[in-house]
């Protein structure tokens, strides 16, 4: 999930470095996709408000070809 919203523009290395960070700490226990997708959208959320709401909504219901459009 990360790799693939990392190609598409939409995630930077910090934000990825953070969101990562953020998955290792939250829990001992392995950490599913959409727990993922979660923090993703928290930390796009937290960064830049309102620009990456559509693109969120996109990602969390796995329609990868809107992101495109």
């Amino acid at each position: 999930f990360l790799i693939k919203v990392r190609t598409m523009g939409l995630l930077s290395n910090e934000a990825q470095e953070e969101i990562i960070d953020r998955a290792l700490r939250s829990t001992d226990d392995p950490i599913n996709e959409q727990e993922i997708k979660i923090i993703t959208s928290l930390i796009l959320l937290s960064g830049s408000s309102n620009l990456w709401l559509r693109e969120i909504n996109y990602f969390m219901e796995n329609d990868w070809k809107r992101i495109y459009h």
